[in-house]
């Protein structure tokens, strides 16, 4: 037991910078999480970009330090750097994501049509600030702002502001209420209105 203790501890030391990238991402992003393989895969390709990260910021800084001097790299800056930069590139990959950056601009070359996220929440992104209305399997229709929305169409909830009710073509406030919680699968469709 010893042996293999002995084994795995400096592999995943050495993998560590690469786990912490992904826990990051994963954390924030608005993605399903992969495998437990896959997610090992990732940690094995950001582990040695992140090395060499921190390898050219040494080396830079061995540059800098020839000019100014702002101290000595020791064993603790690298292990320092090792944890930081890997946070700093799962929450810049995040937001890259959630925002949908690398693939916007993939649509507007023409390289995909697709986005990074789901497409219930780009569609509900790109559209934040629009009225919707939802039509209800019981016939109930109700209009509102979506403020919060679930990943998934067949489970959780819809937090909608400023609710009206609308009984044909009359909206009319669900008074004293600001916002409403509307599960998902209650709803039949969407209407999203200009």
């Amino acid at each position: 037991m010893e042996e293999i203790t002995k084994e795995i501890i400096p592999a995943l030391q050495l993998l560590l910078p690469g786990f912490l990238t992904t826990i990051v991402f994963y954390w924030f992003a608005s993605v399903p999480k992969p495998s437990q393989f896959e997610r090992v895969l990732q940690a094995l390709i950001c582990t040695p970009l992140i090395k060499m990260s921190v390898d050219l910021l040494e080396n830079l800084s061995y540059k800098i330090g020839e000019i100014k001097s702002f101290g000595t790299w020791t064993s603790s800056t690298t292990t320092a750097y090792s944890l930081t930069i890997p946070i700093i590139v799962g929450l810049g990959l995040a937001i890259i994501c959630n925002h949908d950056i690398a693939y916007k601009i993939a649509r507007k070359i023409r390289i995909t049509k697709r986005a990074s996220i789901d497409d219930t929440t780009h569609i509900f992104s790109s559209r934040e600030n629009d009225v919707v209305i939802f039509h209800f399997i019981d016939g109930l229709r109700l209009l509102g702002y979506v403020r919060s929305f679930p990943s998934d169409c067949t489970a959780g909830v819809f937090l909608i502001d400023k609710p009206h009710w609308i009984d044909k073509s009359t909206a009319t406030r669900y008074s004293g209420v600001e916002s409403i919680l509307i599960n998902a699968t209650d709803i039949q469709r969407i209407e999203f209105l200009e």
